[in-house]
């Protein structure tokens, strides 16, 4: 997939238009997942304090399992630094998935690798921050989980 730059002027969806000033760029983060249920994180560098969250896209790099394995993930912001899967735990969620108790969940990959994305066109205001993943692999072999996020700023 190409990434695209925003620009002055651009079109985004629904109607919006990037303000004079405004740059776009994509910060990424990777999540290394040990196999046994270890859960791993990463997290981006910072961004500005007023910035739209454009896209989000993951890609999945599965090593040889079997059927039965899978992997879950959150993709979260937050305003701290983290240094663990516990921490990075307490940020919001991004893409929050009910589960049919109520409760905020992880989501689920089976078996096989590839993308995806999503557009989320989704202001943050206020105060610098991160955005990150958390995965886990259930299975007996390592993963990798990449994490892209097409960001406007200095709005």
């Amino acid at each position: 997939m190409a990434v695209r730059r925003a620009v002055d002027g651009d079109v985004m969806a629904a109607g919006l238009v990037v303000p004079r000033g405004a740059k776009g760029r994509v910060v990424s983060c990777d999540v290394p997942m040990q196999s046994g249920g270890v859960p791993g994180f990463g997290v981006t560098e910072p961004v500005g304090q007023d910035c739209w969250l454009v896209s989000v896209r993951l890609w999945f790099f599965p090593s040889q399992g079997r059927v039965s394995d899978y992997c879950e993930f959150r993709v979260l912001t937050g305003l701290t630094e983290v240094a663990s899967p516990v921490e990075i735990l307490t940020w919001e969620d991004v893409l929050p998935k009910m589960s049919p108790t109520g409760q905020f969940t992880a989501w689920r990959v089976f078996e096989g690798g590839g993308s995806r994305e999503w557009t989320m066109s989704r202001l943050y205001r206020g105060s610098e921050r991160r955005f990150g993943i958390w995965g886990q692999k259930v299975g007996n072999f390592a993963d990798w989980i990449w994490a892209s996020f097409e960001v406007i700023e200095g709005m």
